[in-house]
């Protein structure tokens, strides 16, 4: 017998990779958002505050000691809401089970980033210079987070596309089809996280490991460059 299964529409999100770093340009690949935090006062004063407090990020969180804050969220989603679904009754036992064919792996990236608020009206030579220093090194180091996260990203695509992905669930023969899709429902959302926590793990893993490859980045602005 087959039934025509409605499946539950997920867009589950997860926020994985918090990490300290710094803003990648939106150009590198046009899917990273930005945010910015801009802190007021001196050069010795945005750099008291980003040790003290941190920066804020959009939710309001502050993040001690960090320039920079980079979110890498993973989404899962079916998309085809409707799937054909196998019945079978063996041994005293009613299955259903269906197969995950549709199924969508996104990411959105997002970077905060903390901005001092200098409010003068020029900036010395010495002061743009050693500004455009920390622009270069924030590109340079969130290029590699930005790359982890996609990369994770393709490889659990290229995995799941390698297996076939059936979910089963089993009850009496006087069981109701209802409930028994009522648990399949349930059983495919437990799957998608799953798959997102995996991901998540990997890119917790895998920035770790990229900071130990390159360092934290720089720790503040040098102030004696930016004295007036």
């Amino acid at each position: 017998m087959r039934l025509l299964l409605q499946l539950p529409i997920l867009a589950l999100l997860s926020v994985v990779s918090a990490c300290p770093g710094f803003a990648e340009p939106e150009t590198a690949t046009g899917k990273v958002k930005h945010a910015y935090d801009d802190i007021s006062g001196s050069c010795d004063d945005f750099n008291d505050t980003i040790k003290s407090r941190g920066l804020k990020d959009p939710q309001g969180n502050s993040h001690p000691g960090t320039l920079g804050w980079t979110l890498c969220q993973f989404k899962a989603s079916i998309t085809d809401t409707k799937a054909p679904v196998n019945r079978s009754v063996k041994d005293e036992r009613k299955c259903l089970s269906v197969e995950i064919a549709n199924l969508e792996l996104a990411t959105d990236i997002t970077v905060v980033v903390g901005r001092w608020n200098h409010q003068r009206d020029q900036l010395s030579e010495s002061c743009r210079k050693e500004l455009k220093r920390i622009d270069s090194e924030i590109h340079a180091h969130e290029a590699h987070h930005v790359t982890d996260c996609q990369t994770i990203l393709n490889e659990q695509k290229e995995a799941w596309a390698r297996q076939s992905h059936v979910v089963k669930v089993c009850g009496s023969p006087s069981q109701p089809d209802s409930a028994l899709i009522t648990e399949l429902q349930s059983r495919i959302s437990d799957e998608l996280r799953t798959i997102l926590g995996k991901l998540n793990h990997e890119m917790e893993y895998r920035s770790k490991e990229t900071h130990e490859k390159i360092g934290y980045g720089t720790p503040g602005i040098r102030c004696s460059s930016c004295a007036y």
